[in-house]
């Protein structure tokens, strides 16, 4: 797990965005949460899940499957009015609220929810903004490692490019470094020709560049 400790930034009111790459086999595993339970993103029977705290628990969980060891993008948004969760840049669910969440002065805590109950499973380019993202900025920026094309609200960004140590870099300008603690950093993937599978989310344009001599196989472009 990686412990983020408070700090102002890190609590929202009255709109938020939180998203995440994730490859995981869990049914129920916490990718992020300010502990507490003021807010959390999670799996709920193998489905993403997104929950806030206004005075009662407030959840919206999407419908599709993501707990099948394959990576996707979550992400949710709340702005007052609704709470909406998205995967893979398509927005699954919506739960109408109006609520103020509730702060606290506790830790923001990536891979487990605060306990000894761990995620299982990978996180890469952890984001949260204090402003709800719109459908089509998510898209944007799902796959952008770099420069975010939208980036007003950012308040944390942890890439998880470090690969050693025990500090957990956040290159917003509020530098909320994380601690790691029980977890270790995944090496280099590995993509194999014939086997290997390439999944992107139709959101604008995408591009693949290739040398003449090369050949594709197992490309899917989802739509939406």
């Amino acid at each position: 797990q990686v412990v983020i400790a408070d700090d102002n930034s890190l609590d929202f009111t009255t709109a938020m965005t939180i998203e995440c790459w994730v490859k995981t086999t869990d049914a129920e595993g916490t990718f992020a949460v300010k502990q507490g339970g003021y807010y959390r993103i999670e799996t709920v029977g193998g489905k993403a899940s997104f929950l806030i705290y206004t005075g009662s628990n407030k959840r919206v969980t999407g419908t599709s499957t993501v707990n099948d060891g394959k990576w996707h993008h979550i992400a949710a948004t709340y702005d007052q009015t609704n709470m909406k969760i998205y995967v893979d840049g398509k927005l699954e669910n919506t739960l109408a609220e109006t609520g103020t969440i509730s702060t606290s002065s506790t830790q923001l805590i990536l891979g487990s929810e605060g306990s000894a109950t761990y995620f299982t499973g990978s996180l890469d380019e952890i984001r949260l903004f204090n402003v709800a993202k719109t459908e089509a900025q998510i898209r944007t920026d799902m796959f952008q490692g770099g420069t975010l094309a939208s980036s007003t609200g950012l308040v944390a960004r942890y890439k998880c490019d470090e690969g050693t140590g025990t500090s957990l870099e956040d290159s917003s300008s509020n530098t909320n470094t994380g601690t790691l603690s029980s977890a270790f950093w995944a090496g280099a993937g590995t993509f194999t020709q014939g086997t290997s599978t390439l999944v992107m989310a139709k959101s604008g344009t995408q591009s693949l560049n290739f040398y003449s001599s090369d050949n594709f196989n197992n490309i899917t472009i989802n739509a939406g």
